[in-house]
């Protein structure tokens, strides 16, 4: 993926409030960049997180796990504008929070 669409993803990821020093945070732009790369992958779990996992040599559960503590921690520090007009449908009553795959679904349909 080129530069252009990486600083897209990391620019939407700071509006947003994530923290670039959370290891999660470049998890999920690797995502999205993979899934808006045209390559025909669309199973997180067990196409896109296995490739990250090789490409920073960690367990598949590891990508997992540290894209949903910097989407938790995330939401605690997120103004309240932006967490209700452009989270507030993502959030399940169960949980308080998006899953991983919805929220990374949600980046793909703003930036691409």
């Amino acid at each position: 993926m080129d530069t252009n669409a990486l600083n897209r993803i990391n620019n939407e990821l700071l509006r947003l409030q994530f923290c670039p020093k959370l290891i999660g945070h470049k998890y999920i732009r690797d995502c999205v960049a993979i899934l808006l790369g045209g390559h025909g992958i669309f199973n997180l779990k067990k196409e896109v997180f296995p490739i990250i996992a090789e490409k920073y040599g960690v367990a598949v559960k590891s990508i997992d796990k540290s894209i949903s503590t910097v989407i938790e921690k995330s939401l605690l520090n997120m103004s309240a504008e932006i967490l209700e007009d452009e989270l507030g449908y993502l959030i399940s009553e169960d949980k308080g929070k998006p899953t991983v795959k919805q929220f990374i679904m949600y980046l793909c349909e703003r930036i691409g």
